[in-house]
């Protein structure tokens, strides 16, 4: 699914990423970006980028991203912690 935003959309950062790491993710949803819908969680989302994956929601009501988790592309984030990100 491609999901493109607006470049101004608001970010929530709440695992307290990089502030380039938030900026790559915005430049990526305002140019359109193909992402993964997780089966599990309607608004959820993997975007798979050139050298790293990002776990996010997007609310249906304020269409505010929420930044979950980021990951080197090379390594495997564990269930577990993209799982404690989303209830926290």
């Amino acid at each position: 699914m491609l999901l493109r935003l607006d470049v101004n959309l608001a970010i929530d950062n709440l695992r307290d990423h990089p502030l380039e790491t938030v900026e790559k993710l915005r430049q990526l949803l305002a140019e359109g970006a193909l992402v993964h819908a997780d089966p599990q969680r309607d608004g959820f989302y993997e975007l798979h980028a050139d050298d790293s994956v990002f776990y996010l929601h997007v609310s249906p009501y304020s269409g505010k991203v929420l930044l979950l988790a980021h990951w080197p592309k090379n390594g495997r984030a564990q269930t577990a912690e993209r799982n404690a990100a989303v209830v926290q």
